[in-house]
């Protein structure tokens, strides 16, 4: 049986997440579209979980750790407000489809080297940069071309 967890326009803390039937078993967590303010919280209990849509909220504060999600292969951030760094995320070896785009998101763009199944990525909307040396030669042909297609620049000390 497939579980499902969303609900309507509610955020729950993490011990509710956590403790929660609905929640600590479903490969999907779909809270997309609810207004939901504030940080993501602490997600690393829901081990279990495939795919992650919390977009078009108000989301705001940096992505948290997610290295513990091993099982994700769907992270839909997009539309929100998150600011700061994107995390590490090569732990996420499973990740088909990264979508963060439309963000306040800033700094270089972490290593995807490791994504070896990323085959969508949309990081568009944000204020990112390349590291220098960064080369994107390994990475799936569609993700490639996106980022060639942001034209970013090359991080600087300031970064």
């Amino acid at each position: 049986m497939t579980r499902v967890a969303g609900c309507g326009d509610q955020w729950f803390s993490p011990e509710v997440v956590r403790n929660s039937p609905p929640f600590w078993d479903a490969p999907y967590l779909g809270l997309n579209g609810n207004q939901l303010r504030g940080p993501i919280p602490e997600l690393s209990a829901l081990s279990l979980l495939r795919d992650l849509y919390l977009y078009d909220n108000q989301l705001s504060g940096p992505i948290p750790d997610l290295n513990a999600l091993t099982n994700l292969t769907l992270l839909i951030l997009n539309g929100s407000e998150l600011s700061g760094r994107i995390p590490d995320l090569n732990a996420l070896s499973k990740l088909r489809a990264l979508y963060l785009f439309d963000n306040q998101l800033s700094g270089p763009i972490p290593d995807l080297s490791a994504l070896s199944k990323l085959i969508s990525l949309d990081l568009s909307g944000n204020l990112l940069c390349l590291p220098a040396g960064t080369t994107i030669s390994g990475l799936n042909e569609q993700v490639a071309a996106h980022l060639e297609s942001l034209n970013l620049s090359t991080c600087t000390d300031a970064d």
